[in-house]
């Protein structure tokens, strides 16, 4: 599983959303540690993607621009 695959990533952002509900319904998890899990799960995953932008940026210039 490559986590910087982005189907990969939606996938567990769905498998995490979905179990939320049913970890507040059996008394698993307290309503108020709701948004910490979410937080904790988007931080996880959008290394992912914030680790796709170093080797896809452009390291040198001509010319003051960026190259495209």
């Amino acid at each position: 599983m490559n986590i910087r695959d982005p189907k990969v990533r939606a996938y567990i952002y769905g498998i995490v959303l979905a179990a939320i509900p049913l970890l507040q319904f059996f008394r698993l998890v307290p309503g108020e540690a709701v948004p910490l899990i979410v937080n904790v799960v988007t931080a996880v995953l959008g290394v992912g993607a914030a680790g796709l932008a170093l080797p896809n940026t452009p390291t040198t210039q001509t010319d003051g621009k960026h190259e495209l």
